[in-house]
Formats: C-alpha cells, structure tokens, sequence
C-alpha cells in the first residue's frame, strides 16, 4: 500500500484509512485519506532525498499518516485530536512513548501558521503544503474552498479566492533547501497562473463596469426624454407664439391709423 512503509507503518495507515472511511463527514472534500496520503509521500520523498536514516522515515511516515485523524472529531484545533487519537493508535501497536513525542511536534508544527523547531518537524511542514509546488495545485485547491464554504467557514468569490490564493502562495516558504529546489519552481508557475487569472478577471471586471456605467446613462437620457415635452406639442406652443404676435401687431397697426384718423 505504502512504498517503502515497514510493517508498522503499513498497519498504522490501514488502520487511519478504514477510520476515515467510516467517520470522516462527506464534506470534507479536501482533508481526506488522499491528502493524507499525498503527505505521506511527500515526507518520504523529502527524507530519502535528504539521505535520513530509515527509522526517521518511519517516525515521518507515521506522523503523516496520523496528523488529520482528529478531522473525524473536528474541524477547529484538529492538531490536538490528531494527536490524542494518535497517541491510542501508537500505543496499540506499540510505538515507544519518546517516539510518540517526536511524532506530536511533526503533528503540532504543522498548525497554520506554521512552527517547526527540528528537522523532522521542517520536513512534515514542507510535506503538508507539499501541493504548493505540484501542477493539481488549482484543483486541490478549489477542493479546499469548497470544503471551507460546506463548512460555512468562509465563502470566496472567484475574485476573492484568486486573491487569497495568489497571497498565500507568494507569502509561503518551503523550510527545507531539498523541498525549496524540488518543488519551488512549479510554485512559482502556480504563483504566475494566478496572477494571469487574477489579470483576467480584472480585465472582465472593467468591461462589466464599462458596460454598467454606458446602461446607466441610456437609461438615464431615457428618463430625461421622458420629461421633456413631445415636438408635436412644442410645435403648436410655437405656431400659437407667432400668431399671437401677428394679431399683436395687426392691432398695433390698426391703433397707429385710428390715432391718424383722428388727428386729423
């Protein structure tokens, strides 16, 4: 099941996987055995690039695979139900107390923001968000909002998930060199993609506000055509202007010739 996993870690994980599959809630599409998985791999990949002896890829390798147990119990502070269902987990298949506390710290640096002190506990970091760096970065991570939004933990628009994404990848960093050169570049292409995402939207968002703004004003010089008189109507006030002052000066013509008469 496990590449290189001894036979501890092959009981462990089976054991975290049939517990995920019958108690691990349906929305939680994202922290699933998967990703689980994904880390475990992760951690392996590290430490065996970083040439670490054996019993360190085992304590890795059951620390990946215990550290989102406590997601079947919670959502908020998980890290600490990971490790107290952990711990149950350990001891049944007999790991050594000082094991179970080097496998607690891998557990607790990953809590955001993260806080590695040891060098296990740096590669379990760099495992976690492994997927920083991978090319399924967009969908893994549209998994996580979605996760987040069932959860009514926050809700993002298109515009606003870009945004968060393009800040938490440009602020992360990877805590080991290996991790940094392995998997640093594709991060930046994931950091690029975004930003041309984010690009796009904007460019979208312009024609939209342009094409607001050109409604907004037709329907405003409709409302002003509206209220201005109908031309028919305005032609008879004028027609009636001008006889009005035909007849005016017809009168003032005709005054002129009766005061004439008169003088006369």
């Amino acid at each position: 099941m496990v590449k290189g996993a001894t036979p501890l870690v092959e009981a462990v994980a089976q054991e975290v996987f049939q517990r995920f599959k019958e108690q691990l809630p349906a929305d939680l599409v994202f922290h699933d055995f998967s990703h689980t998985y994904e880390v475990a791999r992760s951690a392996r990949e590290i430490a065996k690039g970083m040439g670490l002896p054996e019993d360190e890829v085992e304590l890795l390798y059951l620390a990946a695979f215990i550290h989102d147990l406590g997601y079947i119990a919670t959502y908020e502070g998980h890290e600490e139900e990971s490790i107290r269902l952990g711990r149950e987990v350990l001891l049944r298949h007999g790991v050594s107390e000082d094991k179970i506390e080097i496998i607690n710290g891998c557990i607790r640096a990953t809590k955001m923001p993260q806080s590695p002190k040891t060098r296990l506990e740096e590669i379990m970091c760099d495992a976690d968000l492994a997927g920083l760096g991978r090319e399924t970065h967009a969908e893994r991570a549209e998994l996580l909002r979605a996760e987040w939004a069932s959860r009514e933990i926050k809700t993002f628009t298109d515009e606003e998930w870009q945004q968060y994404d393009y800040e938490f990848l440009t602020a992360h960093r990877f805590h080991t060199a290996w991790a940094h050169i392995n998997w640093n570049p594709q991060k930046i292409k994931n950091i690029l993609r975004v930003r041309k995402d984010m690009g796009r939207s904007g460019r979208k968002r312009k024609e939209l506000n342009e094409k607001l703004e050109l409604k907004k004003k037709d329907i405003q010089r409709k409302e002003k055509k509206d209220t201005l008189p109908d031309r028919g109507i305005e032609t008879m006030f004028r027609t009636a202007s001008r006889t009005h002052i035909n007849l005016s000066a017809i009168a003032d013509n005709k005054a002129n010739i009766m005061l004439s008469i008169n003088a006369l």
